[in-house]
């Protein structure tokens, strides 16, 4: 199963938009670390470890045949440090971003959505626990147990409270979390644009 959800801008012509973006309904067959060398959210998605990571080794990975299909799209994060400054990036494989799957997050995470899009309708229940159930995910493999694993969202923790340590990630149960240090290995969902 696919999430179908909007469209991101092109990367190299902002003018047009891809046809459509996916969501995987699994998570990557390994956990990965948002920054691997330091426990730094500097630069946000646009410089971390993981988007580098996504957009060479597992994109190199994909058979031509797809990649030829895969649009580079602008990709916009917070850049980190406790500051609220969006920076873009090209990206061919991105991860969610906090307001992706969390219509009730702060207004200036808002910021990290290209502006025709909004929260993605899947994630938007009728109830708090339809949401949180939604955003739930597993490893393809499951031992089929209910229980999810913590993934990356591509936000770096913004606000008084924040450190330029952490980054938002999906808890198990499905509740977004902002204190998780970038050198933890969590689950790693990704997104496409054709």
């Amino acid at each position: 199963l696919l999430v179908l959800f909007y469209r991101y801008q092109l990367y190299d012509d902002t003018t047009k938009e891809s046809m459509m973006s996916l969501l995987a309904s699994h998570l990557l067959s390994v956990k990965r670390q948002y920054n691997t060398n330091s426990n730094n959210n500097a630069g946000g998605w646009k410089d971390c470890a993981l988007n580098n990571f996504l957009n060479s080794r597992f994109y190199n990975a994909i058979p031509y045949q797809i990649k030829a299909l895969i649009k580079k799209v602008s990709v916009k994060s917070t850049i980190g440090d406790n500051l609220s400054t969006v920076a873009s990036s090209g990206c061919y494989i991105n991860v969610p971003a906090l307001y992706d799957v969390y219509d009730d997050a702060d207004s200036q995470y808002r910021e990290e959505l290209y502006e025709a899009a909004s929260t993605i309708d899947y994630f938007t229940g009728l109830t708090d626990a339809t949401e949180k159930s939604n955003r739930i995910r597993k490893f393809a493999d499951s031992d089929g147990s209910d229980e999810g694993v913590e993934y990356w969202l591509r936000s770096p923790s913004i606000g008084t409270w924040a450190t330029s340590r952490y980054c938002w990630k999906v808890d198990k149960n499905g509740a977004p979390y902002n204190i998780t240090g970038t050198n933890s290995s969590l689950g790693v969902l990704i997104e496409i644009s054709f």
